[in-house]
């Protein structure tokens, strides 16, 4: 597990290395995330297997996990080409006749992301791959009990050309990664977990700190934290299919 100094030194490599994928042309990073979709698909069964392993998930649904993962990256790499802005005329009265606005949208900063344990791939590249379309840089806490699936993207993800600074991987419960929700260098807090969590999260932003540009979402399902576990004793005789 990683210590709140190793962790502060991920979140320092994130940021540091921001401006480079900022500035990243949107056709390397498209080229980037096609090729992570890619070789997702070529990985298939061993993130499957990997996924089993980790949450004890069904393999036909861990399949589907991975097939929905590879998606959305794909889908990321063919938006990376069409993240832009927008361009309008003013002429609302006769004083703005003649003018254009022109919005021009850019990546808020580096970001930090927070991961369950129930769909720890395709949660992950939820957040994961929205960011690298945009050109932002992040820190990724998955679920302690996922850890390998998340660094098995994260490979590919480098494999692919991603900057190996703009990933980076915390190794940490749920009490540590506090040190990425308070520190101010990660301007975007993206978490998906247990109902608890979020009011956590909440408290330790700080007053006034990214108002409004945090994205908290409620894992538990009908009051039950357990919800998506199956109720299946697995022998050493069964052959995984």
């Amino acid at each position: 597990m990683d210590s709140s100094k190793i962790i502060g030194a991920k979140i320092a490599a994130a940021a540091g290395g921001f401006q480079a994928v900022a500035a990243m042309p949107a056709y390397a990073r498209a080229g980037i995330l096609l090729k992570i979709s890619e070789e997702i698909e070529k990985e298939s069964e061993a993130f499957a297997g990997l996924i089993c392993e980790e949450v004890f998930k069904p393999i036909k649904d861990a399949r589907k996990e991975v097939a929905r993962a590879a998606f959305n990256f794909r889908w990321a790499g063919e938006e990376a080409r069409r993240f832009g802005g927008e361009l309008f005329p003013l002429d609302f009265d006769a004083s703005s006749v003649g003018r254009t606005a022109f919005i021009k949208r850019v990546p808020l900063g580096p970001c930090g992301f927070i991961t369950p344990f129930n769909f720890p791939l395709n949660l992950v590249a939820h957040k994961a791959a929205p960011a690298m379309a945009i050109g932002a840089s992040f820190v990724l806490k998955p679920a302690s009990v996922a850890v390998r699936t998340a660094q098995k993207l994260r490979d590919i993800a480098l494999k692919a050309g991603w900057p190996a600074e703009a990933f980076q991987l915390a190794v940490c419960r749920g009490a540590e990664a506090m040190e990425i929700v308070k520190d101010p260098r990660l301007k975007v807090i993206s978490f998906t977990g247990f109902q608890k969590r979020p009011y956590a999260l909440r408290r330790n932003q700080g007053v006034g700190r990214r108002t409004g540009r945090d994205t908290l979402r409620d894992g538990r399902i009908n009051g039950n934290k357990n919800a998506f576990n199956q109720a299946v004793a697995v022998t050493a005789q069964v052959d995984r299919l």
